[in-house]
């Protein structure tokens, strides 16, 4: 079975974007910047991380790993790389609390639990004995990291898809890997994050991107983003119970429980 699917944006950088049903859940990249690989994000198994590795590496060694946020579907693959791990510093604390407790969560699950969800194959294979590699050293809010070809930089402007998050952004290239900031034919997901979102969209809009990696879904151009900044107005100005106004995308679900989360917070 497919995991994930290497597609060339650039020379020398690539989306990895998880296929249906694989054991990558959530997408990732890697860059070339000349001498070394950066990736960015791991996927949610060691399977997913090694096929990333693996395409990764048939470009130079894969020196640096960035990881965007705490959710096991962008850093659970981190154990498969020897390189040095980094993430913001929230991001880090984060993980030593939320992600090692959501996986614990997970362990003590029943298979059946997992069972019609995107995380029923990790569970049946991985998840027993799944361990999570924490970032060797962090940043905030922002680090350049280079090679002989090109220079990228990750940013946080804080918190949004959680209560803290990366892209990593290209500005010769004019692309940005957004995770979970931005994703592409699909319902997000806002209840570990602060509705503020929007205002770190919009930062990177004033990047002007032209194409955008998602942190879920297909590879896209800068409509993304103005296609989530319409999404969370419309959480913003909804209440549990209203229609989905969107209702073409993916997990359609999700428009409730998004409800259902920014109720408690509120």
């Amino acid at each position: 079975m497919k995991n994930a699917t290497f597609e060339q944006v650039s020379e020398g950088v690539f989306a990895a974007i998880a296929a249906e049903g694989g054991v990558a859940v959530g997408n990732a990249g890697f860059v070339d910047l000349g001498g070394e690989v950066l990736v960015f994000d791991t996927h949610v198994s060691l399977t997913a991380g090694r096929e990333l590795r693996a395409a990764a590496e048939q470009h130079a060694p894969a020196r640096t790993v960035v990881l965007s946020h705490w959710h096991g579907d962008h850093v659970y693959g981190a154990g498969a790389f020897d390189a040095t791990v980094v993430a913001t510093a929230r991001t880090a604390e984060l993980m030593r609390d939320r992600t090692a407790q959501r996986l614990a969560e997970f362990k003590a699950a029943s298979l059946e639990d997992f069972a019609e969800t995107p995380f029923a194959e990790l569970a049946r294979t991985e998840l027993p004995t799944l361990e999570i590699r924490y970032p060797d050293g962090t940043f905030d809010p922002e680090r350049t990291f280079s090679g002989s070809a090109r220079s990228a930089e990750a940013i946080t402007l804080g918190g949004g898809h959680t209560l803290s998050d990366a892209f990593l952004w290209l500005a010769d290239e004019r692309i940005v890997f957004t995770a979970d900031l931005a994703i592409t034919n699909g319902h997000p997901w806002v209840g570990d994050g602060d509705i503020d979102q929007p205002a770190i969209l919009e930062g990177i809009a004033e990047l002007a991107p032209e194409t955008i990696v998602p942190g879920h879904g297909p590879v896209s151009g800068p409509d993304a983003i103005d296609v989530m900044l319409r999404y969370l107005d419309a959480l913003k100005n909804a209440a549990p119970g209203d229609p989905n106004p969107f209702p073409d995308l993916a997990f359609p679900e999700m428009w409730e429980r998004n409800l259902q989360a920014l109720a408690v917070t509120a």
